[in-house]
């Protein structure tokens, strides 16, 4: 599986074949974006979302309810 914590902060997962911007299923807060209403993102603004942990052949990502083990992982959190 291929993800990245974009330089929002936020957590994007590969699904189908297309980067997904995944949402917080434990909020009732929403954000209009173009023509969608979204739930706040999951990303680092959480206290239950940790930092990565890369490893030899994954990287692994905690968080509120579970660990996500990705092949492939980007962290843009402080690139231009």
């Amino acid at each position: 599986m291929k993800g990245k914590i974009d330089n929002n902060g936020w957590l994007r997962i590969e699904r189908g074949g297309k980067e997904k911007l995944q949402e917080c299923p434990f909020t009732q807060k929403t954000f209009q974006v173009n023509d969608l209403t979204i739930r706040e993102p999951c990303g680092d603004w959480c206290p239950l979302f940790d930092e990565p942990e890369k490893r030899p052949k994954c990287t692994y990502l905690i968080l509120c309810h579970r660990m996500i083990e990705f092949a492939e992982f980007t962290d843009e959190r402080g690139k231009e």
